[in-house]
């Protein structure tokens, strides 16, 4: 299929553009959700079909990586890649843009991050990225094999 445009910024929308796949990864970063359950039971009531699309284009893309839980073994656990995690800035500015809309209800917990990022923008997101880099390379080690896989 030909590409319709050469724009970086169209051919990254193309890939995270959507708000599912925005979403998951914003559940991944900020709130500790890795599971396909964990992402259905999100506030904004994402349908199981949507999910599983969502999941496996930004695994496709090499945005997520979908990993066995030990934990349980008929689980997969979703974790984001090093592609992923450089999302952070991007996810904290949609955080800020939000906090910046007059017409805009944000939770409690939501307003919190808000006013997290608002304080100190650059530590968070070097605070975030180091966090889930550090998540990252454990699965790696605890996974030797998902090296030769992605």
């Amino acid at each position: 299929m030909k590409k319709k445009s050469y724009c970086p910024v169209y051919q990254s929308l193309n890939i995270i553009g959507d708000k599912w796949s925005l979403l998951i990864i914003r559940d991944i970063m900020f709130h500790r959700k890795n599971h396909f359950n964990d992402f259905l039971i999100s506030k904004e009531k994402i349908a199981k079909s949507t999910l599983s699309n969502r999941l496996k284009n930004l695994e496709k893309n090499k945005i997520i990586m979908k990993i066995p839980d030990k934990t349980h073994k008929q689980k997969n656990k979703y974790i984001l890649t090093l592609k992923g995690i450089q999302l952070t800035p991007i996810i904290v500015e949609l955080y800020l843009f939000s906090g910046s809309l007059t017409d805009v209800n944000l939770s409690s917990s939501d307003n919190r991050l808000v006013r997290w990022f608002k304080d100190d923008k650059t530590s968070v997101i070097n605070y975030t990225e180091k966090k889930l880099i550090t998540d990252f390379k454990k699965t790696l080690e605890e996974y030797p094999n998902l090296l030769t896989q992605n």
